[in-house]
């Protein structure tokens, strides 16, 4: 069972090294393995031979041979780290520890004496290391020896170990689906991301029109082409994203929240857990008070909005004849803002500044923490949250609007009980929560949050799009002229500006929605998170945990979804709702299968119809007592990309005067 080895009182002992005997060990580490047996087995030894031997594991167990192991000259070491140093004897020696293996249990008594006898003699540079003595069979100890050199090389190890796990993980987790947005099979995770952040739209349209695509003419159904795409997925950082074909439209809208959940997807997208956004995982009280509450009066509140957009507009905007710069980013954010605080908040607290200020620069930290943070791995997201400024700013405004909102919930609650609530501050969003919430939801530092958030989404929605009409007007400055006719016109036939004109307003309704074509918010929409694993009709299988959602840019920008898609028509849908039995279809704030910037179905945006009534408002008095145009020698503000959001240029400059005589706004 044993045999010579070399020396006087060497032997090999079969031993076990995971799978492997020691002479597999033998083969892999050369001679420096081979003194793990030898008793003359001093530091000088260890130095010259084993120092070739870099982050080594060796792990050897004695079994029983038959017979007890009596006196066996054997060191037993399962891992030896090392180094060159100038001076051997210089070496800082450390034990890491010792331990049994297999069903041994923790260190006997014996052990323990034998682990301080090999520290002794670890300390003596020319002294033998010891022997096993009676040491029993199928135990083992760990001697370390650490140094610069080891930790010199820990970090590129580490850097390549990772560099191989995002390679492996891109590739082998997630959905199997088509993989768009990277070049090559070495690159990892951070550089799919990094050119995504990049140009969002390029990354989208490769897989719209490469991954999976086939063009077969099913059917000729209204003498339209139809498409079979397959769905296909990209790397984010913080998720593999889902990229479905709009033929699934349907079966996503019918899945229940239990299955696809909306809300956690829009948390994910926002970084909830680090920006707070994560509060609409815990209530939708704001949800169904725009559906039941805010919609259904949008008609009593009309008026109040375009009292408040005429004294924004007397007393903020030039009231000369002549040309005048201005950033329309920033002047239509204080528009858009103080509009919508006169509806969630009401009088006076609408024309706080102190509120202004929350609400709005609120919502530009938001999207700051979130487009520096997506830039990195998920797993400096904790260590990063309490490093960037924008989450420190956004936590701050939250706690403001805490401390401004919860006096006057407190005061609100108490005339509602009395049913002494003044009228301007009744049908206010604020009010119907206080009203509406239930026992989890009425606490007052809740409701503030809530509010800023409902002011997050709507202020960012209608500020984009109306700006984004104004740099497009500027640019068909054709249109200005048609939609202040149209505007005259519904005056006239409605005799007089009231609530319903809006609604007529078709041409106007048609230039957003083709503004918003080509700038979309975002060049995807229709966001889910998979609760459960589904496996779609064309056997896509989506995985629970699995981020899906549409092209929506792609999708309106498809010749066989659009015609002539590269062309800007400002009337586009105003000519197709002349179409018999289309009169109620293609309007802005309406979603459709191929137009989802608000979503579809059950879960679309529910503030669309603010959002579309509001632009609506403001635009109006704009265009009907303004001149707009670019300034000498400059085009279209190209917009800001990041990620997939699209954002209206906010250094873009318009030139902007007063019509004087010729101002004919209707209210």
């Amino acid at each position: 069972m044993t045999r010579e080895l070399g020396g006087r009182h060497g032997r090999e002992v079969e031993t076990v090294w995971g799978s492997h005997s020691i002479r597999d060990g033998v083969r892999h580490f050369g001679s420096a393995a081979r003194t793990l047996v030898e008793k003359d087995y001093t530091h000088p030894y260890l130095h010259s031979n084993l120092m070739r031997t870099k982050q080594s594991t060796i792990r050897a167990s004695c079994h029983h041979l038959g017979k007890q192991v009596k006196d066996l000259s054997l060191v037993v070491i399962e891992q030896i780290t090392l180094a060159p140093y100038a001076s051997f004897a210089a070496a800082e020696t450390k034990i890491a520890g010792c331990r049994r293996v297999g069903t041994s249990g923790w260190p006997t008594q014996h052990d323990k004496c034998l682990f301080a006898r090999l520290s002794n003699a670890m300390a003596q540079p020319r002294q033998v290391i010891g022997s096993a003595g009676s040491y029993l069979p199928g135990s083992s100890f760990t001697v370390t020896i650490m140094d610069d050199w080891s930790i010199f090389w820990a970090f590129p190890a580490c850097a390549v170990c990772l560099y191989i796990l995002s390679i492996v993980s891109v590739r082998l987790q997630g959905p199997k689906t088509p993989l768009v947005g990277l070049k090559s099979i070495f690159e990892p995770r951070l550089v799919g991301n990094f050119r995504f952040f990049k140009n969002a739209s390029a990354v989208i349209s490769e897989g719209y029109t490469q991954a999976g695509l086939i063009l077969v003419r099913f059917l000729r159904l209204a003498d339209r082409w139809q498409s079979s795409r397959k769905a296909f997925r990209f790397v984010r950082n913080d998720a593999d994203m889902v990229v479905l074909p709009v033929s699934m439209v349907d079966e996503i809208r019918a899945l229940p929240i239990e299955k696809a959940n909306p809300t956690v997807a829009h948390a994910h997208n926002l970084l909830g857990s680090y920006t707070r956004m994560d509060l609409i995982l815990r209530s939708n009280l704001h949800f169904r008070m725009i559906q039941t509450r805010m919609t259904p009066m949008l008609g009593s509140l009309t008026g109040p909005m375009e009292n408040e957009v005429k004294f924004a507009l007397d007393h903020h905007f030039p009231s000369s004849e002549g040309w005048t710069k201005m950033k329309p980013y920033h002047t239509i954010l204080e528009l858009v803002a103080r509009t919508s605080a006169r509806v969630f908040v009401g009088l006076p607290l609408c024309r706080s500044e102190k509120w202004l200020e929350i609400s709005t620069q609120f919502t530009e930290q938001i999207f700051v923490s979130v487009c520096l943070m997506r830039l990195f791995p998920t797993w400096t997201h904790p260590v990063l949250s309490k490093l960037l400024p924008s989450i420190w700013k956004g936590h701050n405004y939250i706690r403001q609007s805490q401390k401004l909102l919860v006096p006057e919930i407190l005061r609100r609650k108490e005339l509602i009980a009395t049913g002494k609530l003044e009228r301007d501050t009744q049908d206010t969003l604020l009010s119907w929560m206080i009203e509406c919430a239930d026992a989890s939801e009425s606490d007052p530092n809740h409701l503030a949050h809530l509010e800023i958030v409902i002011s997050l989404a709507a202020i960012h929605t209608s500020q984009m799009n109306a700006v984004h009409v104004l740099y497009d007007l500027c640019a068909h400055p054709g249109c200005f002229e048609d939609i202040r006719q149209e505007i005259r016109e519904v005056a006239q036939k409605e005799g007089g500006w009231n609530k319903t004109s809006y609604a007529q307003l078709r041409k106007l309704d048609s230039f957003m929605k083709e503004s918003q074509r080509f700038n979309p918010p975002s060049v995807l929409s229709y966001h889910r998170v998979m609760q459960k694993r589904h496996v779609l009709s064309d056997g896509t299988v989506l995985p629970s945990g699995a981020h899906i959602c549409m092209p929506v840019n792609a999708i309106q920008m498809d010749p066989e979804v659009t015609i002539d898609p590269e062309v800007f028509d400002g009337f586009r849908y105003y000519k197709q709702r002349q179409n018999p039995g289309e009169g109620h279809l293609h309007q802005f704030a309406t979603t459709e299968k191929n137009l989802l910037n608000f979503g579809h179905g059950k879960y679309a945006c529910p503030g669309r119809f603010f959002a579309s009534l509001e632009i609506k408002v403001i635009l109006v008095r704009l265009i009907m007592n303004y001149d707009f145009k670019f300034v000498t020698g400059g085009g279209r503000p190209p917009n800001l990309r990041a990620h997939e959001f699209v954002f209206p240029n906010p250094e873009g400059e318009l030139l902007i005067r007063f019509r004087g005589s010729n101002a004919e706004s209707p209210f």
